[in-house]
């Protein structure tokens, strides 16, 4: 007797899924957790040197009663197995802020071109599997089966040299004339990056142009964005920031970072 039976059973930590085939029996398992993290792929830039480190960006779902909990994680790599542990996430001594998610850039490290078996472990319970592969100029991920995990950008291209990027914070009417003052005035001294479309750790830019700044470098702000290349010395587009920045009237509120490090 030929016969295929599907069990389907809805439980709280997932679905699995049985099928029946010449009269044998072979279990396939698929198990769905709800997500506790959102991850991306992130290369971050030192604020010293502008020198690039290879990590992961790791925003909890849930809320915490202020902006200051702290995600432990741990990091081991050995030749070409990377594991990410996430053990906790737990209180600080003195709570700061206003209730929001727990956050971190978890390290891994300069990555020469290959590919990697990454493994990205919740506590005991949760193992994510994935394999990372280093390109000179991007770097992807694939996870056949992510749990209790949400994988957000599994593809980021890595910042190309002499790059400047950032926001001006404007609350009023007034730092928003300024700040297009600005923005005529950095664009009198630099030039156009040309960057394809796609995602840059910071920053996204649509198929249109538009830029968005990633949530973990996006002031709680309304901002003006830009994404520049150096086109004359870097000390001209200091002094402009400091010219912006103090003015006895209407200073402005810029972040500025580049592949020199932070401005």
């Amino acid at each position: 007797m030929r016969c295929i039976l599907r069990l389907i059973l809805f439980l709280s930590s997932g679905v699995f899924l049985y099928s029946c085939q010449n009269g044998k029996e072979d279990p396939v398992v698929i198990v769905t957790t709800d997500p506790e993290f959102q991850v991306d792929l992130f290369e971050q830039r030192s604020a010293a040197d502008g020198s690039p480190t290879f990590g992961l960006w790791i925003r909890s779902i849930e809320k915490y009663p202020c902006a200051n909990y702290v995600l432990e994680n741990e990091v081991q790599v050995a030749g070409a197995d990377i594991s990410v542990h996430l053990s906790s996430v737990y209180a600080p001594d003195t709570c700061t802020g206003t209730p929001a998610v727990a956050q971190a850039f978890v390290p891994i490290g300069n990555l020469p071109p290959g590919t990697y078996n990454l493994t990205l472990s919740l506590a005991d319970a949760i193992e994510n599997t994935a394999v990372l592969n280093v390109f000179e100029n991007r770097y992807e991920l694939t996870v056949p089966h992510p749990q209790g995990v949400d994988f957000q950008n599994l593809v980021v291209n890595k910042m190309p040299e002499n790059l400047v990027w950032g926001y001006i914070l404007t609350p009023d009417a007034a730092a928003t004339e300024r700040a297009g003052a600005f923005l005529a005035d950095l664009k009198s001294i630099t030039a156009e990056p040309t960057l394809p479309a796609g995602y840059y750790s910071y920053f996204s830019i649509s198929g249109t142009g538009l830029i968005s700044l990633h949530a973990g470098f996006a002031p709680a702000s309304t901002v003006q964005v830009f994404v520049r290349r150096f086109a004359s010395a870097p000390v001209d587009v200091q002094n402009l920031l400091q010219q912006y920045r103090s003015g006895p009237q209407n200073a402005l509120q810029i972040g500025c970072l580049t592949t020199l490090g932070a401005f």
